[in-house]
C-alpha cells in the first residue's frame, strides 16, 4: 500500500524536495491536494468494498 501512495504522490510531482522558500509554498499546496486525492481514492475503494461485502443488504 505504501508503494501505491508513493506512486500517487510521484504523479503529483512531489518526488523532488524544495530547496528554498519560493519552492516550498507550491510544494505544500501540491502535497495537500495530493493527500486529499489519495484519501478520496482509498475512501472510494472502501465504499465499493463495503457494497460488495454487504451484499445481503440488497435482498
Amino acid at each position: 500500500m505504501l508503494e501505491i501512495v508513493y506512486d500517487f504522490l510521484a504523479l503529483a510531482g512531489l518526488e523532488a524536495v524544495p530547496v528554498n522558500l519560493a519552492e516550498l509554498v507550491p510544494y505544500l499546496l501540491r502535497f495537500i491536494v495530493a493527500v486529499v486525492l489519495v484519501l478520496a481514492v482509498f475512501k472510494a475503494i472502501a465504499a465499493i468494498t463495503q457494497i460488495f461485502c454487504n451484499w445481503r443488504w440488497f435482498k
